[in-house]
């Protein structure tokens, strides 16, 4: 009995020693599949020669003429045609500077290589619309004039002679960015021979595709610092977008401080330190000037208002969570009070004055974004008082209600001389909006937003698209392709060419829940590049193939901004020279 058992042991210890050596064999073999994998599947996609700039021009040619820098002595000439001052300009003149242009790792100086052609300066050319304007002295404003607007020409031509004309100072201040990324280096860094810049014979004729090229980011949630929103408007500059569209309210925190009504702020923003006053404000209007960047102000209402409540909180609706008792709540449908109260007429004249100050002593912009978006329908289902306000006004639903407030709040804006945006959310619910508004289209983000935009555009309203590039939600791999392959056209099966024109273009969003100072550059970073090129590029298809062939671009333009001192996440794998071991 004793010697069956041993043999049964012996037996049951070889099957697990068996499969013990299968598994490691089959270990083995799956590791020996995988660690290889990426030198047997090499990058797809095109190589680009270096210089390549990001976003892609409208037509560029380029011989193989090389000609080389002195970054001790090369200059960029500014002419204005009316010789005016010309602020931008002159601001471009000293962010591009030489520094800037032939950014060299400590010690390791730049010099021209003696056996090519030299370019000792970069003249840059404004000369003007048809009516002679050159905008020098005004803000970026919205112009369907794109052919004009943000246009430019470079010429770099065999003999060493370089120029940008441009009709207007922000189409210059494109030019001169495409010029700083057309020069690239022999990468000497190590020290082992001469460092030179160069830049090829190259023609550039270019503008954009659509007017308007934004970035929205969200300062309620989380409050961002005056200093980044420089940064951000860097970025903005390097990659061509144009408006900076501030959520600078929300239900979390009121950080603007309004003159007229300054107990909004005192109450409702985190703390006192924690406020956007007009004195800061201007500066970033006028930082966003310089760089050819629009600030487009939202104040979002009638939902997601609760901060305005905390200094006056009779512009919110009462709502009766146990049925019978204003001010209770009822979680988690609604709060105590939620979306601005569309009965009183004390909401409309507080709104009317408070609006008053944003768009005559505030907004440089023609534009206003007035939110509009998930507005709580619970509350006001729950009141007796909304309900007698329905029965006098003949509504028959809670959308009725949404456009009782969204037709005289749009009006009463559109009345100050502003032009409202507003989200998509009011349409949905069936709300006849004024035809003059800008509808942003930001639902379905990811999958199926493409009804969404076309449902808009069926409706015959110019529009804006953010639905499928939203940055803050977060994914790993190359999720840049997502926002590359969409496409506000391009996406759209049933367009039709009357509603193309109807398209200005579109905004990448970063909601704040999770961004403050600490992440939002590389969260941004350069995954907005992607978005950029798509609105201001043309003739760049939907396809597996065209993003792959915009990869490796889109990583020279990831190192470009890292040695701009942009942190910028990196999309694939490998460095960028030395400049990542300087961050």
């Amino acid at each position: 009995m004793l010697d069956s058992s041993r043999h049964n042991l012996k037996i049951t210890v070889m099957k697990f020693f068996l499969v013990f050596a299968i598994i490691a064999i089959l270990i083995a073999a799956i590791i020996a599949v995988l660690v290889p994998y990426e030198p047997r599947n090499p990058l797809s996609g095109k190589e680009w020669p270096p210089g390549s700039p990001w976003p892609l021009p409208y037509n560029m040619s380029s011989t193989a003429t090389v000609l080389s820098f002195n970054p001790a002595t090369f200059r960029i000439v500014p002419l204005v045609l009316n010789s005016e001052q010309c602020d931008p300009l002159d601001f471009a003149v000293s962010k591009y500077n030489n520094d800037f242009l032939f950014a060299t790792i400590e010690g390791i100086p730049g010099v021209p290589d003696p056996e090519v052609g030299l370019i000792s300066e970069l003249r840059v050319l404004v000369v003007g619309d048809a009516s002679g304007n050159t905008e020098c002295q005004n803000f970026p404003r919205f112009s369907d004039d794109i052919d004009v607007y943000e246009r430019y020409a470079i010429t770099i031509s065999s003999d060493g002679l370089a120029d940008i004309q441009a009709f207007t100072v922000w189409g210059a201040l494109k030019g001169i960015e495409t010029f700083a990324q057309l020069i690239w280096n022999n990468d000497n860094f190590d020290g082992n021979g001469p460092l030179h810049f160069y830049v090829n014979e190259t023609i550039v004729q270019d503008y954009p595709r659509f007017p308007h090229r934004g970035l929205m980011i969200d300062t309620s949630r989380h409050y961002q610092q005056e200093k980044i929103f420089y940064e951000v408007m860097d970025g903005m500059m390097y990659n061509k977008l144009n408006v900076f569209h501030w959520h600078i309210v929300d239900d979390q925190s009121f950080p603007y401080v309004s003159i007229r009504f300054p107990e909004l702020s005192a109450k409702g923003a985190y703390t006192s330190r924690h406020v956007y006053t007009q004195e800061m404000i201007a500066r970033v209007m006028e930082a966003g000037r310089l760089r050819g960047i629009r600030i487009v102000m939202e104040f979002d209402t009638p939902g997601h208002a609760n901060s305005w409540g905390h200094a006056y909180p009779d512009l919110l609706t009462p709502c009766y969570g146990d049925g019978v008792t204003p001010d209770t709540p009822n979680y988690p449908q609604h709060a105590a009070r939620e979306n601005l109260n569309p009965m009183e007429e004390f909401t409309y004249s507080f709104m009317r004055d408070f609006f008053e100050e944003i768009v005559q002593d505030v907004s440089k912009d023609i534009f206003v974004h007035l939110g509009m978006d998930e507005v709580y329908p619970p509350c006001w289902e729950s009141s007796p008082e909304i309900a007698e306000f329905m029965r006098i006004n003949n509504y028959t639903s809670i959308p009725e209600v949404q456009e009782h407030f969204t037709t005289r709040h749009i009006a009463m804006v559109q009345q100050l001389g502003a032009l409202p945006i507003i989200w998509q959310d009011p349409l949905d619910f069936g709300v006849n909006v004024d035809q003059d508004v800008l509808i942003q289209v930001w639902k379905n983000w990811g999958p199926d937003w493409e009804s969404n935009l076309q449902n808009v555009l069926d409706k015959g309203y110019k529009t804006l698209l953010s639905a499928p590039w939203y940055i803050n939600y977060i994914d790993y791999g190359e999720s840049w392709r997502n926002y590359y392959e969409a496409d506000p056209v391009l996406s759209l099966p049933n367009i039709t060419e009357a509603q193309i024109p109807l398209i200005r273009g579109g905004e990448a969003c970063l909601w704040g829940e999770f961004v403050d100072q600490t992440n939002i550059l590389p969260r941004l970073f350069p995954f907005i590049s992607a978005v950029s090129e798509r609105l201001w590029s043309h003739d760049i298809p939907i396809s597996s193939q065209a993003t792959n062939d915009a990869r490796r671009r889109l990583d020279h333009q990831r190192c470009r901004l890292l040695q701009r001192g942009i942190p910028s996440q990196p999309i694939l794998n490998g460095y960028c020279g030395a400049w990542e071991v300087l961050l």
